[in-house]
């Protein structure tokens, strides 16, 4: 995904965050780590450890209201 964001200082600048190493978490492709490019320069890595994925959400939950 590549964007531009705002600086404190400064013009807008481009980044550029890459993910990489899909699985599957309860029946969804999601990535591992993500590689995050600001201006050029690589500006962060991050590795995903766990997606918790519907976990204990009821369907009946979901139209009640307050």
């Amino acid at each position: 995904m590549i964007y531009e964001t705002v600086q404190a200082a400064g013009p807008p600048i481009t980044v550029e965050d890459r993910y990489t190493k899909f699985g599957e978490v309860g029946g969804i492709r999601v990535p591992f780590a993500v590689t995050i490019t600001q201006g050029g320069r690589r500006f962060a890595e991050v590795t995903v450890r766990d997606y918790k994925i519907n976990t204990g959400l009821q369907a009946g939950e979901l139209s009640k209201r307050p």
